[in-house]
């Protein structure tokens, strides 16, 4: 339950961050985000890392991406 609230509560504060940011720097740290998911996805850290990161990454283009 803790982990959970963690999770949710790192994922709004990207969204805060990337909402303050103009379009360019926007759409770099939308491609960091999924850089950062398929770079642990390749050294295959443990599935609860590479959850959070895709659910960061899912998150930021479910509202800034199409």
């Amino acid at each position: 339950m803790v982990m959970a609230n963690i999770d949710n509560d790192l994922i709004q504060a990207s969204v805060l961050l990337c909402k303050k940011l103009d379009g360019a720097d926007r759409t770099e740290f939308i491609e960091d985000a999924y850089i950062d998911y398929k770079w642990c996805a390749h050294i295959e850290t443990p599935r609860e890392v590479q959850r959070h990161l895709r659910n960061v990454f899912t998150k930021l283009v479910k509202n800034f991406g199409h």
